[in-house]
């Protein structure tokens, strides 16, 4: 009987644990949730809707450290991505055709880690952009 009371206090307080504010418990790895090929479902440019904004961006994350985003104008980006110290947020490096030049680097705050979702928050020039994402 203690065991099993145990068992159900402890399950109970890793349900309630996690590292991002929309996340969950898993027992992948974060470096597993992340690398995957993920559509962009929806969007929001400082708090309002822009999906016709950026609707059809695909971003591809390999375990080897790459990035390929193809966004909704079909422009390619490649790049690499890494984890920063504490794994709360994704740092971005990306280049847009095969040249080697940055053409920007950009840090994406973790709002939601799931094997099938990833909402990130960012700033770029001044706005702020969320995005949440579904497996493809």
């Amino acid at each position: 009987m203690k065991i099993w009371l145990f068992l159900i206090v402890a399950t109970l307080g890793l349900a309630s644990c996690s590292k991002y504010e929309n996340g969950g418990m898993s027992l992948k790895t974060k470096k597993e949730r992340v690398t995957n090929k993920w559509k962009l479902k929806s969007a929001w440019i400082n708090g309002y809707e822009a999906l016709n904004h950026v609707a059809d961006d695909i971003y591809e994350i390999t375990k080897e450290g790459n990035v390929t985003m193809i966004q909704f104008d079909q422009t390619v980006l490649h790049g690499s991505w890494e984890f920063t110290e504490e794994k709360e947020n994704i740092l971005i490096r990306a280049f847009e055709g095969q040249t080697s030049s940055v053409w920007y680097t950009q840090e994406w705050e973790i709002l939601r880690l799931k094997k099938d979702e990833l909402w990130i928050r960012t700033l770029f020039e001044g706005d702020e952009y969320e995005y949440h994402f579904d497996v493809m």
